[in-house]
């Protein structure tokens, strides 16, 4: 695969978890921030790569992919070497896709939901209301990494990636870890790896 170009709008949306993969893969791309306010994704030249209008998207060799965890589990699976993702048939695929298919939906809901009336539209209630119904879920995912320094196959993977960028966006909801002491120490883990630094996912954080 050659050079990919990553379209976005901002450094911490989901392009995130695709410049965060690529960079832990060592892969070479490109970087194209799209306007928001001159509507560059509802654009015919942009509507041809994510027909939904959405981002991130990649192209590379006149093909192109939407959608941030089809991105990400392909760019693992094309490169299958770097031990980001088992293949079929590997001791613990299924493990990985459970857990990266979970940060990437349900998970990614409950965080957004943190963010959104913390940053993009306040509000006090839909805050709280949000915070109390994303913290089930943080306890599950705490007493699981009571017994795990990742989320599966003892190593690193992409399923790490997709709750790394879950928790960051809790963090930038205003939601502290501090509660939640496996999940802090893991917050700690992942961000401070040179890739997940390099992708400016946690400036700031």
């Amino acid at each position: 695969m050659t050079q990919l170009t990553l379209h976005y709008f901002a450094p911490f949306d989901r392009s995130a978890r695709v410049r965060w993969t690529a960079l832990e893969l060592g892969l070479d791309f490109v970087d194209n921030r799209l306007n928001y306010q001159a509507a560059e994704h509802r654009a015919e030249p942009f509507l041809k790569l994510s027909p939904v209008g959405f981002v991130p998207a990649i192209e590379w060799d006149g093909q192109s992919m939407f959608e941030s965890g089809a991105i990400c589990l392909h760019l693992c699976e094309t490169h299958a070497d770097r031990g980001l993702v088992p293949l079929t048939g590997e001791t613990g695929r299924n493990e990985c896709l459970s857990w990266l298919f979970h940060m990437t939906s349900t998970m990614d809901r409950a965080c957004f939901d943190v963010f959104y009336p913390k940053v993009i539209a306040p509000n006090e209630q839909a805050h709280a209301a949000a915070i109390e119904r994303v913290q089930p879920l943080l306890s599950r995912i705490d007493r699981h990494l009571l017994g795990h320094e990742y989320f599966a196959c003892g190593r690193f993977t992409v399923a790490d990636i997709m709750a790394g960028y879950a928790l960051a966006t809790l963090r930038r909801g205003g939601f502290p870890l501090a509660e939640y002491p496996a999940i802090a120490a893991y917050y700690d883990r992942v961000s401070t790896r040179p890739a997940a630094v390099a992708s400016g996912l946690f400036k700031g954080l």
